[in-house]
């Protein structure tokens, strides 16, 4: 059945060594179209110069194709290697004059760059120089990214595609192009729950760490477990140095895990219509107090009996929160498949705080959603009072082999 669609042209502009990053960003851009393009009414066209410039005679060819192709487009994917390009006689390259074009007409720019490893006798010195000195171009609606396989680039752009996309849908709607808002939007908000219990706990949060405290740690003596009914001692199945130090580690585990606090970001549908493909990214600023975000490698993990065998108590799987730590920040991203009305869906994947004092932690999250043009911006806080509580290594072991004995774990 057809139907009227918005149609946003993106120019796909690379020197010659990308190429299967270039058909990325087609087939990316088509499978957006698949996905959404019915219900969104919007069409993404990607504009390359091999198919939507034909060849003229009496100009310069880059002038050619930016008059029939650049200057027609609505935004602008630029990747790099190695090489910058070609020079056109007015830029150092092709791409660089198509990229500095768009960018100076305040269209937005993607520009990213590969960290894919190259062979260097097959590498232009010449090019490669020209490359590094264009990366520190700026442009007022741009974002730079690199990346370190096909497959991370591809999963960067498709995200931050629907970002950009969504961008150019609330300038078009500002112009008074778009329609107006229909009146059974959902309406969305973000807050911070308990990552184990689900209580609500705001979007100005404030919570209590007891932190454990061993009192005598170096009195814990090496581990010897005792003799099983075949003689052999489990100690002799050990390798390198880690066995005799199980109950040193099982305490040091004991105290990292009281100062762990989990918790997890909930979206909160209270309007009539439903929203679909939720992108969340919180900015949580780094300050001078005890007060950490972990990464998913940065949680520690129960210690074994066996060094071979370590239990990864939450392994990051898809759909889980990503979390970055940055130098001054960390930066967590999420993906929320559906919110139906009237309803609240807390993501799976657990944020964990680690503060060693109490302190504070302010963050900026924005979510992005399928029926917003215009992404939602939301403050959120978080106070950590911590306080202390001491025991000795043996009432630390003692509690952590009563805690596993209840639980059928025996680690």
């Amino acid at each position: 059945m057809p139907y009227n669609a918005k149609v946003f042209r993106i120019l796909i502009a690379s020197p010659g060594d990308v190429s299967e990053e270039r058909d990325i960003v087609a087939r990316t851009i088509q499978e957006w179209n698949d996905l959404r393009s019915f219900e969104r009414k919007t069409v993404l066209l990607p504009l390359r110069w091999e198919t939507h410039s034909t060849p003229e005679l009496g100009s310069r060819p880059q002038a050619i194709i930016n008059r029939q192709v650049v200057d027609h487009c609505d935004m602008l994917v630029g990747v790099f290697w190695t090489r910058l390009g070609s020079p056109t006689g007015e830029a150092p390259s092709g791409t660089l004059e198509e990229i500095d074009r768009v960018g100076k007409a305040g269209k937005p720019v993607m520009l990213y760059f590969s960290r894919v490893k190259a062979d260097l006798d097959a590498i232009d010195l010449e090019q490669f120089k020209r490359l590094k000195e264009f990366k520190t171009n700026t442009y007022p609606q741009g974002l730079v990214e690199s990346y370190s396989s096909v497959m991370e680039f591809r999963d960067k752009f498709s995200k931050q595609l629907e970002m950009r996309i969504r961008a150019l849908a609330e300038q078009d709607q500002q112009s008074g192009d778009a329609q107006g808002v229909a009146d059974n939007l959902p309406h969305l908000e973000l807050a911070l729950v308990d990552g184990v219990t689900g209580e609500p706990l705001g979007r100005d949060a404030h919570i209590q760490v007891e932190r454990l405290v061993c009192t005598n740690e170096e009195e814990i003596p090496d581990y010897a477990p005792e003799k099983d009914k075949g003689g052999v001692k489990w100690g002799s199945f050990w390798t390198g140095s880690g066995g005799k130090d199980y109950l040193r580690d099982i305490v040091k585990y004991a105290c990292q895990q009281s100062s762990l606090k989990a918790l997890r970001i909930a979206v909160t549908n209270s309007g009539t219509g439903g929203a679909r493909d939720l992108y969340i990214e919180l900015i949580a600023l780094k300050t001078d107090g005890g007060v950490a975000i972990l990464t998913p490698a940065q949680v520690p993990k129960k210690p074994s009996m066996a060094p071979w065998f370590s239990i990864d108590l939450n392994p990051l799987q898809p759909g889980d929160l990503e979390t970055t730590e940055l130098a001054s920040r960390w930066r967590v991203a999420v993906d929320i498949a559906a919110v139906q009305p009237k309803r609240t869906v807390a993501t799976r994947g657990i944020l964990y705080v680690a503060p060693s004092t109490s302190g504070r932690i302010t963050m900026e999250a924005t979510l992005y959603a399928d029926c917003f043009p215009k992404p939602i911006s939301v403050p959120l806080s978080l106070a950590i009072t911590v306080t202390e509580k001491k025991a000795t290594y043996d009432a630390i072991i003692r509690s952590i082999a009563d805690s596993d004995s209840e639980s059928g774990n025996n680690g």
